[in-house]
């Protein structure tokens, strides 16, 4: 990476004034926020999940995704999420926008749990220290 556009691509516009002790790694973390972007949006409590998926991207996972007062792991398979594991650290509301397609969704409360099933708009009070799994999400 690099601060000055010496190749003239037009990635940095000359009227951006760039200080002395920037480093060119900066861009990467942009970067990096950028991808990240892809899989996850996050505004206050609500949380988008696979909002921008790339057709290369179809299927994968997506682990130990760190957002404020949650830790979330993500599967998704023929570009739709197949599973979510939430493990928040504060009780909270929160808010999960999925794909347009699915309707509906199973949320269990740890291994053994049999789970209940919830549309896609419910919004889920979640309790800290406990590990939720949403699954069998329908169309």
């Amino acid at each position: 990476p690099r601060l000055i556009d010496t190749d003239y691509q037009g990635f940095l516009s000359m009227q951006d004034e760039i200080p002395k002790e920037a480093s060119p790694l900066m861009l990467l973390g942009e970067g990096a926020r950028l991808i990240r972007q892809l899989f996850i949006q996050q505004k206050e409590n609500k949380l988008s999940l696979l909002p921008c998926l790339p057709v290369e991207l179809h299927a994968g996972r997506f682990v130990g995704v760190e957002c404020k007062d949650l830790t979330l792991d993500i599967e998704w398979t023929k570009k739709l999420i197949r599973r979510l594991s939430l493990r928040p650290q504060t009780d909270q509301v929160c808010y999960l926008k999925f794909q347009s397609p699915l309707k509906s969704f199973r949320l269990r409360k740890g291994p053994r749990d049999r789970g209940r099933v919830y549309e896609v708009e419910t919004p889920l009070q979640l309790s800290a220290g406990t590990t939720y799994t949403l699954d069998r999400f329908q169309k």
